[in-house]
């Protein structure tokens, strides 16, 4: 559907909070959320900094992502969450990583010791060239 077709269903179905999940990130459709179908827009995992859209009004977060001296910066109000904005459970596939016994080293993963290493745990999808060049 286009986006304008889109921002009429939510509106026309009465959607009260509508959240989005991608910011500015490859697919995203933002265009729907600048239309303001519902009264209550809130921006929420797929994008941890601010939108600086007018449009936005909440920035669901954490204090280690967002903390409140910065609130000023941000065009959302940031509604904290106690622990951790970003929900997971790593105790289901990631067990090893809680496990205060097994120490990961580098070399584990075939990588150097004495390098920088840049790494990226997002989705790929969401960052192609234009994406990065528009951060």
């Amino acid at each position: 559907m286009s986006s304008d077709m889109i921002a009429k269903l939510i509106n026309e179905d009465k959607i009260q909070i509508l959240i989005n999940l991608n910011g500015y990130t490859k697919g995203a459709r933002n265009e729907i959320f600048a239309m303001q179908p519902a009264p209550i827009q809130v921006s929420y995992m797929g994008f941890p900094g601010t939108t600086g859209a007018t449009y936005i009004d909440y920035l669901v977060t954490d204090e280690f992502v967002s903390p409140t001296r910065f609130s000023h910066i941000y065009s959302e109000k940031l509604v904290h969450l106690p622990h951790c904005y970003f929900v997971n459970d790593y105790k289901q596939k990631n067990l090893d990583v809680l496990d205060p016994t097994l120490q990961h080293k580098r070399s584990d993963y075939g990588l150097p010791e004495d390098k920088f290493i840049f790494a990226c745990f997002n989705q790929l999808y969401k960052m192609d060239p234009e994406i990065f060049n528009t951060w």
